[in-house]
């Protein structure tokens, strides 16, 4: 058991040093402001009242404004030069006055050079991200770069921005300018940088900067750019992530489209799924989704996509009763967008208007015939205001009623209300869990993972499978590993595997589009074309580890950068061709798992 007093000792050091970085290292201006002028007031008063105490030892008569205008001329080292005797707080004032006046003129020169100095400094970075908008998503992603030691310019259009200051206390370098302007790019250092991120609330102006950002790294010999690009329509996010690996390869910018709404839902219903363990025969599943908003369609359509896989195996379809106040019109409006959904899922329409009837409707509705059995409760209501009673009261009555559900509510912001409901805060709440949106999809870990990186995952999963089944183990093949522990060539590796894979598809005539149909099983390649892609497939892999210095040798070796399968095709051992095999015949799954689907063109 520690000591008392060590534990006090530590406890007063770790206070310290949390307020030392708090008003000492981030420099908080108004802090320092106040400490200057109560400066220059006391190293006036001190001389004053030094060249009064100097004038009573020499018998010199002074006015009061004649001691006051010499304490003000030792800020300018004119009257500080006086014959014996000097007293003490005169010689003090005589130090204190042009030391406060220096550091008053170094801060002010800093405050009116440091955007042409930064900017300077920005254009000679490398391995930078670049935030442009700082409104609560882009504030979050930056502080979330920052967090993981990320170096970080921001560019924002309003200098009265109120997460200006807190993001350069933090260390990140300031622009306010417009970030639509390609010269403003090349000021934050666009050439060097390796993330970009366009958050602003305009989704042309979010493409009009990634447009600005393809030309500028295409005209440079910098490395890849990854290029976020968050677009507030759900429905134009779907449209365009298809760009993500048509443009893969192709330029030195990797597109990634974000929408808060759809990475929400896919990191909800991780928290909070609705699944079990895999059955061995079908069991019904039903689940109550709360608000059609943006949030409630993008939970719907996730948890059919989920559905997705259990219904191929035992053709049981997920139900979902939606609630909202114009549920049969919104539930017609997703099977039409989505008819996959219908396909694998029953959805059963309930008008309910919160606003007017209040929360005793979400109460009838509970009790309602049909809903004893239902397994998850996912409010998604637009008001933060309405979805947390809401949440509450759905949780109380489906507990009344005694069904074994969790409640989840999906808020935009966290007003400190929710911290009172985590779980395990009491009875009354138990069940009941808070989804904090914004906080839980805007960290650069998620907004990264596109549609491109999510490939590049589930070609590396597919990998695992293939080794696995085939009898090798860890020792055997050290990179048999989940997707985090890949060093990081590895990953690079599989992104560009990923970044072929829409050549590989021109040359067999077919393309990838957006779809909402999940069954991969809609396409097939022939067996030429498995063999020629394959084919294709072993020929990038050479010229990629060649690049990298790779040379034949009688067995892999990652240090040494050798391997015996440096050869042409039909030199390779038959197993081995059958793994290009095997992933070109995947890879319609694997792309219907990112909401992709191929087709012939």
């Amino acid at each position: 058991m520690a000591h008392p007093i060590a534990e006090a000792r530590d406890e007063g050091l770790s206070a310290f040093v949390r307020l030392w970085r708090r008003f000492v290292q981030r420099g908080r201006p108004d802090y320092k402001w106040v400490v200057i002028g109560v400066l220059w007031a006391l190293a006036f008063v001190v001389g004053c009242i030094g060249f009064a105490r100097r004038a009573e030892l020499v018998g010199q008569t002074l006015s009061r404004l004649d001691i006051g205008y010499l304490a003000l001329q030792l800020f300018t080292l004119e009257s500080g030069a006086v014959d014996p005797p000097v007293p003490t707080t005169l010689e003090v004032a005589r130090y204190l006055a042009p030391a406060v006046a220096a550091v008053t003129a170094v801060k002010a020169l800093l405050l009116i050079f440091r955007q042409r100095y930064e900017r300077w400094r920005l254009r000679r970075r490398r391995g930078h991200a670049i935030v442009c908008g700082l409104g609560s998503k882009g504030r979050l992603l930056a502080e979330g770069f920052l967090g993981r030691g990320q170096r970080v310019a921001v560019i924002e259009r309003n200098p009265e921005n109120k997460n200006l200051e807190s993001c350069r206390e933090l260390g990140a370098v300031i622009l306010t300018a417009d970030a639509a302007g390609p010269e403003v790019l090349q000021q934050a250092g666009i050439v060097g940088a390796r993330y970009l991120v366009a958050a602003s609330g305009d989704d042309g102006v979010n493409l009009r900067i990634a447009a600005n950002a393809r030309a500028a790294r295409n005209s440079s010999d910098g490395g890849p750019l990854t290029a976020v690009v968050h677009l507030v329509d759900p429905d134009h996010c779907r449209l365009l992530r298809r760009q993500e690996l048509a443009s893969a390869g192709l330029s030195r910018l990797r597109l990634r489209f974000f929408n808060v709404y759809q990475s929400g839902a896919r990191r909800l219903l991780t928290e909070h799924s609705f699944l079990t363990e895999e059955p061995e025969e079908a069991a019904p599943v039903h689940i109550l989704v709360i608000g059609l908003g943006q949030m409630g369609r993008s939970v719907v359509l996730e948890a059919g996509r989920r559905w997705a896989p259990r219904w191929q195996q035992l053709r049981t379809k997920l139900r979902i009763s939606v609630a909202a106040e114009d549920a049969d019109r919104a539930a017609q409006a997703l099977a039409e967008e989505s008819p996959g959904l219908s396909e694998v899922c029953h959805i059963e329409g309930h008008q309910v208007d919160v606003a007017r009837l209040g929360y005793g409707a979400l109460e009838r509705l509970c009790r309602s015939e049909g809903m004893a059995d239902v397994q998850a409760a996912y409010v998604c209501l637009e008001e933060d205001s309405q979805c947390l009673p809401a949440a509450v009261a759905v949780n109380r009555t489906l507990a009344e009623m005694g069904a074994n559900a969790i409640t989840v509510a999906a808020l935009s912001q966290d007003g400190g209300v929710a911290a009172l409901l985590e779980v395990g805060d009491g009875e009354e709440f138990a069940g009941l869990h808070v989804f904090r949106l914004l906080e839980h999809t805007c960290t650069p870990g998620i907004v990264l993972e596109g549609t491109h990186e999510r490939l590049a995952q589930a070609l590396h999963e597919q990998y695992v499978r293939q080794q696995e089944e085939a009898g090798a183990t860890r020792q055997d093949n050290p990179h048999l590993v989940p997707w985090d522990e890949l060093p990081e060539w590895l990953k690079e590796s599989n992104r560009r595997q990923a970044d072929h894979v829409c050549v590989k598809l021109k040359q067999a005539g077919c393309e990838v589009i957006s779809s909402p149909d999940w069954d991969p099983t809609s396409f097939e390649f022939s067996s030429d074309e498995v063999e020629r892609l394959g084919r294709m497939e072993h020929q990038r892999w050479v010229t990629e580890r060649r690049l990298q210095g790779w040379r034949l040798g009688p067995r892999r070796d990652d240090a040494e950068k050798t391997s015996p399968y440096l050869v042409d095709w039909q030199d390779l051992p038959e197993e081995v061709r059958q793994v290009d095999r095997s992933f070109i015949r995947s890879l319609p799954r694997m792309l219907a798992e990112v909401g992709l689907r191929v087709r012939r063109t």
